[in-house]
């Protein structure tokens, strides 16, 4: 399982954008540089994301929440840029076990989504 976890790792590709995942609760939240935001507006095609950190007030923007897919990720107004904001950064296994479903399972994964 680790081998399998390692060689998948090595397959991603960094790129600065953000992707949707889903949260525990089947609720699309967004993976970006090590965090997670989740989604609190979803209005005329612009999806606002805010930090899943309770203390932490960072909020993002992309032009979609579609669960699997990447968006470029804008801060919100006068906010932190979502990159550097306060570094408590999510659990990399949970993105991780995300991108294995979804590489082997691909539109199956979406689907139940």
């Amino acid at each position: 399982m680790i081998d399998e976890l390692s060689l998948e790792m090595d397959k991603l590709i960094v790129d600065d954008k953000g992707v949707v995942t889903l949260s525990q609760k089947n609720f699309p939240q967004l993976y970006y540089f090590g965090q997670y935001f989740r989604l609190i507006d979803n209005t005329k095609g612009s999806c606002k994301w805010r930090c899943v950190k309770p203390a932490c007030n960072v909020k993002c923007l992309t032009n979609g929440c579609v669960v699997g897919e990447k968006y470029s990720v804008k801060r919100d107004k006068d906010d932190y840029d979502p990159i550097s904001h306060p570094n408590h950064s999510s659990d990399p296994v949970k993105f991780t076990a995300f991108f294995i479903l979804i590489s082997q399972y691909g539109e199956e994964f979406r689907k139940l989504a």
